[in-house]
C-alpha cells in the first residue's frame, strides 16, 4: 500500500476509478488521500479517503454532534470516498486486506496531507479491518 502522490498517477488513478468503479466519478474534493496496493510493480486496488461529508444523518445521530459542534469538527472525519479492486483478481480477501493496509499506515499521511489532526479510523483488537461500528443506513445528501 502506497501513497499517491505526483500528478500522473493521480490522474491514472482518477482513470482507473472512473473506468471500475460503479458509481459516477469526478474526483476526490477538498483534502484527500490516494492510495494504491501495489504489487511485483501491478496496480491492484485503489483506497480514496477524504474529509467527512457535510451531512450524514445516521453518522451525524450515531455521534451525536450539535449543529454547532458538527460545524467546528467536521473537519476531524475521514471518509472512505472509494474502494476498488483492478481487474478481475481472485485474490482471496483482497478487498479486506487492501482496507486494512490502508488504515494501518495513514496518520502520519493524513496529517500532513490534511494539516490537520483527523480521528482516522482505528483498526480494532478483535477485527484489524473494522474501526467503529456501522452508524446505520445513510441518508446523507444524494441518497434517498
Amino acid at each position: 500500500m502506497q501513497p499517491v502522490h505526483a500528478m500522473e498517477d493521480k490522474q491514472r488513478w482518477n482513470a482507473l476509478v472512473r473506468a471500475h468503479h460503479y458509481l459516477p466519478w469526478h474526483r476526490l474534493f477538498g483534502k484527500a488521500l490516494h492510495h494504491v496496493a501495489v504489487h511485483d510493480d501491478r496496480w491492484l486496488a485503489l483506497i480514496g479517503w477524504q474529509v467527512g461529508a457535510f451531512r450524514t444523518a445516521a453518522r451525524d445521530r450515531w455521534i451525536g454532534w450539535s449543529p454547532e459542534q458538527q460545524f467546528s469538527r467536521l473537519h476531524l472525519v475521514a471518509n472512505n470516498a472509494r474502494h476498488v479492486l483492478l481487474g478481475r483478481q481472485r485474490r482471496r480477501n483482497l478487498a479486506s486486506r487492501v482496507l486494512e493496509l490502508s488504515l494501518a499506515r495513514p496518520r502520519p499521511t493524513w496529517r500532513r496531507s490534511m494539516a490537520t489532526r483527523s480521528s482516522w479510523p482505528r483498526p480494532s483488537p478483535a477485527s484489524p479491518v473494522s474501526a467503529a461500528p456501522a452508524p446505520g443506513p445513510q441518508t446523507g445528501a444524494g441518497r434517498a
